[in-house]
């Protein structure tokens, strides 16, 4: 895959699409940080997430990604106003997990209340579902085992050359 692609426009609907079509690649379906690395490179801005899901998780609230309050109102608002919306989760084992929120209804489980989202598995050990298939549009409570979820912290990057709006503003 070319790594920017500007048929996807820089909207909530764009990275709908972008994920959409990573979902059709093997490497991205079978390893969370390849999938959101590409969908990211969609729109330039994959040299904010290189490394493993653990090095993403650990940039949340950094130069470049805005950490949002950990509630998935926030996180899907952010990608309802067109950011790319992480939830990534490091783990001292050394494999964490990220996903990217997309717009949708939450749903609340057990568990708590949980966003949309598309992701990558290397195993499928999260979700218990098989990973050739891929993930998404999916409530992300079922891509992050309940020790990942305990860690569990948002994100959001603003893509094209100015943000539609503060991720957090309604």
């Amino acid at each position: 895959m070319p790594p920017d692609d500007p048929s996807f426009e820089a909207t909530s609907a764009g990275v709908v699409a972008a994920c959409e079509r990573f979902l059709a690649v093997e490497r991205d379906r079978m390893a969370c940080n390849f999938f959101v690395q590409d969908v990211c490179a969609s729109f330039g801005v994959g040299d904010q997430v290189g490394g493993q899901a653990n090095d993403i998780a650990n940039r949340i609230g950094g130069k470049s990604f805005e950490a949002l309050p950990s509630a998935a109102a926030a996180a899907e608002r952010a990608a309802q106003n067109g950011w790319i919306v992480l939830a990534a989760a490091a783990s001292p084992g050394g494999h964490g997990h990220v996903a990217i929120i997309v717009p949708g209804q939450l749903q609340t489980f057990p568990s708590g209340t949980w966003p949309l989202g598309y992701w990558g598995a290397l195993t499928g050990a999260w979700s218990g579902k098989d990973s050739a298939q891929g993930f998404g549009p999916q409530h992300i409570n079922f891509g992050f085992g309940p020790a990942l979820r305990s860690v569990l912290k948002y994100g959001a990057l603003p893509i094209g050359p100015l943000p539609i709006s503060p991720p957090l503003t309604s």
